[in-house]
């Protein structure tokens, strides 16, 4: 199954009315969140973390990574904390990096917080 990130102006066109579009283009298609600018807050479980090596590697590899602002592992609870610009970079970016570092990023939650 494919996935998309579209961005939209939703003073012209709401996210729903989108999804119709794709459908009526003989798709599948529906709305899995909503969209808002500004910074997000990741929190990923991480599998196959062993040492603080592991720890390091993803944090060092993420700070690097244009547009993410902070980045926070542990390896205890297996958990990452990862705040982004979602105007430069998404979760499913993100969470493609920690999985080529070799380790299993698992969606627990997002948080979006709109600019101000």
């Amino acid at each position: 199954a494919g996935k998309a990130e579209v961005r939209y102006n939703p003073e012209t066109l709401q996210p729903s009315a989108i999804a119709m579009l794709i459908q009526d283009l003989g798709f599948g298609a529906s709305v899995m969140e909503n969209y808002n600018t500004g910074a997000g807050v990741l929190e990923l479980d991480v599998k196959g973390m062993t040492s603080a090596s592991c720890v390091h590697k993803i944090e060092t590899t993420l700070m690097k990574v244009e547009g993410v602002q902070y980045s926070s592992v542990e390896l205890a609870t297996n958990k990452a904390h990862i705040q982004y610009d979602r105007e430069v970079v998404g979760p499913r970016d993100i969470m493609k990096i920690i999985k080529d570092l070799g380790f299993e990023p698992i969606f627990v939650r997002r948080i979006d917080r709109k600019s101000t």
